[in-house]
């Protein structure tokens, strides 16, 4: 019995220091979780959430709806590491989804930007692909992300004539994505 208990009380000390680490990783992707980003993240927030990181100006952005975007850049960096949408006008900004472009982020099964198709592919379920004239997406539902590849990372006969139901297959196992992008309040 002394024993069972012990076996309890270890696994549960080691279930709360996993979920404190979690938490405190602050490059960590889930689902509706990027780094400090979460649900409840508006546009005020942010220069608390990125106190060491530049902040861009929030700018508007043309698409189905209207969208505010900020850009977050690392302190001397010209490239943005993420950009944040939030839908919505004035001080009824929501957040929409988060683009994340830099390697320093992660998935609790440790895959970033720079990770391999194959890789996520093993790792994760792929829903669905679809194609652009410049780039490919594919659904990560277990994420409620995309990944966004460029044209080019389509297998070489797929270039050419894109099968009507594209499914992962078409996508060279080497390819990676130039970013990842969370949903927040839709479905991507």
């Amino acid at each position: 019995m002394r024993q069972v208990i012990f076996a309890l009380l270890w696994s549960g000390l080691l279930g709360l220091a996993i979920t404190s680490c979690r938490k405190n990783d602050p490059f960590l992707v889930e689902k509706y979780h990027a780094g400090p980003v979460d649900s409840t993240t508006t546009l005020n927030r942010l220069p608390a959430l990125f106190p060491s990181d530049s902040i861009g100006q929030p700018r508007s952005v043309k698409g189905l709806h209207p969208q505010t975007a900020v850009s977050i850049y690392k302190t001397g960096s010209r490239e943005p590491v993420m950009e944040i949408y939030f839908t919505g006008t004035g001080d009824s900004l929501k957040l929409h989804a988060v683009e994340i472009s830099d390697d320093s982020y992660h998935t609790a099964r440790g895959l970033r930007v720079t990770s391999p198709f194959k890789e996520w592919r093993r790792k994760y379920r792929i829903d669905r692909v679809e194609t652009s004239l410049r780039h490919v997406v594919v659904f990560v539902p277990e994420l409620r992300a995309t990944l966004v590849f460029p044209y080019d990372a389509l297998a070489q006969t797929a270039q050419y004539r894109v099968p009507e139901n594209p499914g992962p297959e078409i996508i060279k196992p080497g390819a990676r994505p130039e970013s990842i992008v969370l949903f927040f309040d839709t479905q991507p």
